[in-house]
């Protein structure tokens, strides 16, 4: 199975846009969305893991679409997954997802924002990790000095801390980058 990513059409398709979210956000908007997206895709082939990166992606496009505020929120993540996922199901089904795969998506989007970690036994335990990593990667907007590595799930993932940072601060440079481009960068930053 190929990566998602390597398709453009796929990519421009899933792009988000400022008014898919409920709150116009610096620190929890499309450029943060599509960080976290494009952090998903460069773990997934570090960790050969296709189509649970495929999902995880499908998670990363909306998982902080129902954020009310950037102020501490457990809670935005079931908002997201309530709201929002199903307002992006005909583009995910555009690309292949199915049914069964959808309630992945969805338990991924709802557990990513909770003070607790699923229970390692989760049937949807690395999809959920893998958006959970990928999103932590990009705390550097906030905290200069990147994630705590110790909260992160998979090992390898500490080790591109200094890549976030790096990503962070070209995309942040840059006016209107696309999705597509946005990946690209991580994946020469990885």
């Amino acid at each position: 199975m190929g990566y998602i990513w390597d398709n453009p059409d796929h990519l421009q398709l899933l792009e988000p846009k400022t008014s898919d979210f409920e709150v116009a956000s610096v620190f929890h908007g499309p450029m943060h969305t599509m960080r976290v997206m494009a952090w998903v895709c460069v773990l997934s082939e570090k960790l050969n893991m296709p189509n649970k990166g495929r999902l995880a992606f499908f998670a990363a496009v909306v998982h902080d679409m129902g954020r009310c505020n950037d102020a501490y929120g457990p809670r935005h993540g079931l908002r997201s997954a309530d709201i929002h996922l199903p307002l992006w199901k005909s583009k995910f089904e555009y690309v292949g997802l199915n049914e069964k795969e959808y309630n992945t998506v969805y338990e991924a989007i709802r557990w990513h924002s909770k003070d607790n970690e699923p229970p390692a036994d989760h049937p949807d335990i690395e999809v959920i990790n893998l958006l959970k990593d990928a999103d932590g990667l990009d705390r550097v907007r906030i905290e200069p000095e990147g994630p705590r590595p110790e909260y992160l799930r998979f090992p390898i993932t500490a080790s591109l801390i200094k890549n976030a940072q790096t990503l962070y601060n070209q995309t942040e440079s840059m006016s209107n980058p696309s999705l597509a481009k946005i990946v690209e960068l991580a994946f020469k930053y990885k």
